[in-house]
């Protein structure tokens, strides 16, 4: 329970003066500061006023008096605060001028100081501690205070919360976005690069077969004319000679492309001395039509043989089997153009392996037949600049006896044939599109030869008897069968691209547009934190 109790003022003391003391003292001791009115004021403040005490705080800390209680100028124990903190606070509550800190005692100090004095040297406190354990001893009497306390540190735990979630959702987002762009824009470009090259490519295996074809029907077109000519003027195989040969052949050898033109008339054993005697007696004549098609004056001379030669053509050794032994000779009877190959006039056919076997394949066969790749350098050999060193084929066209009418079953007899020497790379020249740069091409039929162009645009160069193709292109490669003839060395095309070609299309783009897209969100996510801090300091400085 509560007891009331009025603290009684304290009794003024008068002081005795011992004249012989005073006399022994005056010269050790400097006279006392005459107390303030303020001070008096502050000793007395409180005294005959009713102060509720409770009992419990009265039996736990009881009020004992000794001399030590009694502080200088003679203040009794009641005037000073009390030893406990509640006593303290309860004192506080009815002694109301001991809260004032302007009021100063004679010494200039407060009595909220003298408050904080007595409490340190009474608990051995520092008065921060001091002033800790009184807000939490408020706390303690204040429920709603500590709930509020509570609700402010989840709050604060709440927007910690969400602020590191805000930066991990920007740093998914910027993973997200940046794998996202990377991965579109190089696929993109991969896809330009794999359609690019795919055009390409068709175009480039459509249009060779078409440029085959089309030297093939040449070819064949030239022998059914030689053909007609010989049966319209009652001329008899091998002693044919055909009028202004070389102007009637350039035409045909321009639009397909192909390097040089022979008429190669079948000679059998027997008429071997006929047909010499009889190309003698007009060789002069058409010799001197080509010369003046061609601008060849009579002075420059051009060696032939007027006799059949049967040696290799290209190293020039006796052919095997031997002249006594050849059943037929196919020597060339006449070439166009003449100034470049008439050193191959008379020679025979059969003495040139590669002529050899596609000869015997057109007699077969009555049809046009593609022979084998010659001019193939070793590899590691210097590749010639001069298109006519580099690879080429002959197109072999019977030339028949008669003409027969379509869809007759009459087989006639081959009398003579018409071998064009056709270069490789005049199927693919002028085939790629402007700015293609890069592309290889490989050529390879089973009579295991191989040799490879690289295809720049309308332009195309030699690499040599070697396969170019890059490993890492191979999955890109196109492939196809050139059908557009009969050979017996079946010829395919491949054609892949370079990584020149691809360095084309698959730039560094994709790489920097996902730099571009993670400086933006990181520099998003710093001005986000810049300004969080920002906002917390102001709120701060709000609330002091």
């Amino acid at each position: 329970g509560l007891s009331l109790v009025t603290l009684p003022c304290p009794p003024t003391q008068k002081k005795k003066h011992n004249k012989t003391n005073d006399k022994t003292n005056s010269t050790s001791m400097a006279p006392k500061p005459q107390q303030s009115k303020a001070r008096k004021n502050g000793r007395n403040a409180g005294c005959n006023n009713p102060l509720f005490i409770d009992s419990e705080f009265e039996a736990a800390a009881p009020s004992t008096r000794s001399s030590s209680d009694v502080r200088d100028n003679g203040r009794p124990d009641q005037e000073q605060p009390p030893h406990n903190l509640a006593h303290l606070d309860m004192f506080h509550r009815n002694h109301p001028g001991h809260d004032h800190g302007d009021e100063s005692d004679g010494d200039g100090g407060s009595m909220a100081s003298r408050h904080s004095a007595f409490s340190r040297r009474t608990h051995g406190h520092k008065g921060t501690a001091s002033s800790s354990t009184t807000t939490g001893a408020d706390v303690n009497r204040n429920p709603q205070a500590t709930n509020n306390v509570y609700e402010n540190m989840q709050e604060a735990k709440h927007v910690a919360w969400s602020k590191i979630l805000v930066i991990f959702v920007l740093l998914i987002a910027t993973t997200v976005t940046a794998m996202a762009v990377f991965r579109f824009t190089s696929d993109n470009e991969r896809d330009d690069f794999e359609t690019r090259f795919q055009d390409v490519a068709n175009q480039i295996l459509e249009v060779s077969q078409v440029n085959a074809r089309d030297a093939f029907h040449t070819f064949e077109a030239t022998s059914r004319q030689f053909a007609s000519y010989a049966q319209g003027t009652d001329q008899a195989w091998p002693n044919v000679t055909i009028p202004d040969f070389e102007a009637q052949c350039l035409p045909a050898i321009d639009h397909a492309g192909a390097q040089s033109l022979f008429l190669m008339p079948i000679v059998a054993k027997n008429q071997r001395a006929q047909y010499e005697a009889h190309w003698q007696q007009d060789a002069d004549a058409w010799m001197s039509n080509s010369r003046a098609h061609s601008q060849v004056s009579e002075e420059t001379e051009l060696p032939y043989a007027s006799t059949i030669v049967t040696r290799d053509w290209e190293t020039m050794e006796e052919a095997v089997p031997p002249l006594s032994d050849q059943p037929i000779f196919v020597p060339a009877s006449q070439v166009a153009p003449l100034q470049e190959n008439s050193h191959l006039l008379n020679y025979d056919g059969y003495s040139y392996a590669y002529l050899l076997r596609t000869i015997e394949d057109a007699l077969g066969s009555q049809e046009s037949v593609l022979s084998e790749v010659t001019n193939l350098e070793q590899p590691g050999v210097n590749v010639s600049d001069e298109e006519t060193a580099w690879p080429s084929s002959f197109v072999v066209a019977p030339v028949f006896e008669k003409a027969v009418p379509r869809g007759s079953n009459e087989t006639p007899n081959i009398v003579a044939i018409v071998a064009a020497e056709m270069p490789w790379h005049g199927y693919f020249a002028n085939v790629a599109p402007q700015n293609t740069n890069g592309i290889h091409l490989v050529i390879k039929n089973t009579c295991n030869q191989t040799f490879s162009y690289t295809i720049d645009g309308p332009s195309i160069v030699y690499r040599g008897p070697i396969d170019i193709r890059e490993p890492t292109m191979a999955e890109y490669e196109e492939s196809a069968d050139m059908t557009s003839f009969h050979s017996h060395c079946q010829v395919s095309i491949h054609i892949a691209p370079s990584e020149a070609f691809q360095s084309t299309y698959l730039t560094s783009f994709p790489l920097v547009s996902t730099i571009v897209i993670i400086v933006v969100f990181v520099l998003t996510a710093f001005v986000f934190v810049l300004y969080d801090c920002l906002v917390e300091k102001r709120q701060l400085k709000v609330v002091d």
